[in-house]
């Protein structure tokens, strides 16, 4: 009898043996809405960006809800806020692409997912005033909550960091 298990144990191993495991970001996948509590103000990185005062003001007192799914490229970011919707996809394949940002400059942005299942993305944000600001943006799933971690590296101060958190989302 004890042969006979383990020789059925021995059978059964390369049915366990070869399942896959999750593609990275599978755990990012869900809807989210910003924990205002637990995250940092987003006025300093918008202010470092250019953005106007005024903006900084309104975009400062959303409370942004996301919906992130896989695309066989890379991870689709759709935000909803009550000033409006945006959908877009992050192409994780380490290429370099121009876009434009929400303030309509064209940026140049990569992105890969990392051995540790998050996703960097790396921006260039050309500035009016001729400057260029580097970011370094992490998505990962922390527990019960997304994080979006960013750090500004200008050319005339020191980094910037700025952490988003995000709880789930009741349906």
């Amino acid at each position: 009898m004890k042969h006979a298990l383990l020789a059925l144990a021995v059978l059964l191993l390369p049915l366990g043996a070869g399942a896959e495991s999750p593609p990275p970001g599978a755990d990012l996948v869900g809807r989210w809405i910003l924990d205002p509590d637990r995250s940092d103000s987003i006025k300093p990185m918008m202010e470092l960006m250019g953005a106007p005062w005024a903006v900084r003001q309104l975009v400062a007192g959303l409370r942004p809800t996301m919906t992130l799914s896989l695309t066989p490229d890379g991870l689709q970011v759709r935000n909803k806020t009550t000033l409006r919707d945006t959908d877009r996809e992050i192409v994780a394949d380490g290429e370099k692409r121009a876009s434009k940002d929400a303030l309509e400059r064209t940026v140049t942005e990569w992105a890969a997912w990392q051995d540790d299942g998050t996703l960097k993305i790396w921006r260039k944000v050309p500035l009016e005033d001729g400057p260029v600001i580097e970011i370094e943006a992490t998505w990962r799933r922390n527990g019960e909550v997304v994080e979006l971690d960013s750090v500004a590296e200008s050319p005339a101060g020191s980094p910037l960091r700025t952490l988003r958190v995000f709880t789930p989302l009741e349906p």
